[in-house]
């Protein structure tokens, strides 16, 4: 079968393979796409637990998103500190009316450069009072996503069976030990 590319490459005169079309793209493409999304996903955060617009209206739904990163933005940054959103939207099918009960779909923005990125993800901690339903995470690939939801069905199934102070860390389930001020008793007076 041939296919013909909607726009012909200088050189090329007529209908190109199949065989030949994939040769070209895992050749000339397969390390730009292989480099590409890593070195961009660094600079990209996903933004769960954020209130989704009840509007049908899109260009009111984008206000209402960009009204809730200006007061996460407030919370996390100090006087002088300002990041640069090139682009934000939700990910997944907008949700009807009737699974409005669901949790709101995640909101993820891309930033300027990674800098910004790494300095939202170290003051997220921050939101924990004032926001505690919103939280910041690094965009993950498909292999840490799926990993990580292994380890969250693995975290439930350990706690459900009476384990205590388990924590998700560095791709591993660890028991987290409690460690205390005071080993000794104080008499305060």
């Amino acid at each position: 079968r041939d296919l013909v590319p909607a726009c012909p490459t200088p050189g090329s005169s007529g209908p190109i393979r199949q065989s030949e079309l994939v040769t070209s793209t895992h050749s000339a493409e397969r390390s730009e796409l292989q480099t590409g999304p890593r070195l961009s996903r660094k600079q990209n955060v996903v933004i769960k637990g954020v209130p989704e617009s009840a509007s049908i209206i899109p260009k009111e739904r984008v206000k209402h998103d960009l009204e809730l990163l200006q007061l996460y933005a407030k919370t996390l940054l100090t006087d002088g500190e300002s990041i640069h959103i090139l682009k934000a939207y939700r990910i997944g099918k907008a949700l009807s009316t009737s699974d409005s009960n669901l949790r709101p779909r995640p909101l993820k923005i891309i930033l300027e450069n990674e800098a910004q990125a790494q300095l939202l993800l170290q003051r997220k901690s921050t939101l924990r009072g004032p926001h505690s339903e919103v939280f910041f995470q690094p965009e993950y690939g498909l292999k840490e996503r799926m990993k990580m939801r292994q380890l969250i069905i693995e975290l439930k199934t350990r706690k459900t069976n009476g384990e205590a102070n388990l924590k998700i860390r560095d791709g591993q389930i660890v028991q987290v030990k409690r460690a205390f001020l005071w080993p000794k008793a104080v008499t305060l007076t």
